[in-house]
Order: structure tokens, then C-alpha cells, then sequence
């Protein structure tokens, strides 16, 4: 079986099986960069949306908790600023992920024009 002649990112080689004559695998073939690079988009995405998930679950139970009389008001209103600063910090991390595979896309629209050329 021959294997992808890719160098991945760290310098190790790629250890998937080659398809065709090409001697890439499907992920590091060419004409799959935009689809490979759209489907880590949407994992990056859905990862985010758990950290979310899990931050919206911890503020409903401090609710739960205060309405209850066992946080105290002050400690939640600190609890409430901290999950408010971390909501800001996933934000920029989307908006700088969503901007590093815009330029990504438009570095291949390049590649893709320069070689139809």
C-alpha cells in the first residue's frame, strides 16, 4: 500500500493511504482543499457551540442556586462578569477563526485563478 506523500504541519508524514496516481490521500489532494477546509470549519464550530452549551447549563443552575438562597447575590453577580468576559473571549476567537479561513478561502480563489490562467 503506498502512503500520502503529504509532510503534515508538525514535519511528520501522513500516514493515510494514497489514492490514484497522484499519491495523495483524499484529505491532502488538491482538488479537496476548499471541502477539507470547509469540514474543519464546521468541527471548529461545533466545539465552540458545546463550550456554549456547557456555560449556559453552569448559568442556569447559579440561577437556580441564588433564587435558592445558596449563592450569594454578590458572589453571583462576580460568577455572572467572569462567564461575561469569557463569552467576550469566545467571540474575538470566532471572529479571528472566521477571519483566518476567509483569508485562507481567498489564498486558494488565488491559487485556483493564478493556475486557470
Amino acid at each position: 500500500m503506498q502512503f500520502c506523500r503529504e509532510v503534515k504541519g508538525n514535519g511528520q508524514p501522513c500516514k493515510a493511504p494514497a489514492t490514484g496516481e497522484h499519491g495523495y490521500c483524499w484529505a491532502h489532494h488538491p482538488d479537496n482543499r476548499g471541502k477539507v477546509s470547509r469540514q474543519r470549519s464546521r468541527a471548529a464550530k461545533s466545539k465552540k457551540n458545546t463550550e456554549a452549551k456547557i456555560l449556559k447549563e453552569e448559568l442556569k443552575q447559579l440561577k437556580v442556586d441564588v433564587l435558592a438562597g445558596n449563592v450569594d447575590r454578590r458572589d453571583a453577580d462576580v460568577v455572572v462578569r467572569i462567564y461575561n468576559a469569557i463569552r467576550g473571549f469566545m467571540e474575538l476567537e470566532r471572529g479571528i477563526r472566521e477571519q483566518d479561513e476567509l483569508v485562507a478561502e481567498i489564498e486558494e480563489l488565488k491559487r485556483e485563478y493564478s493556475n486557470a490562467s
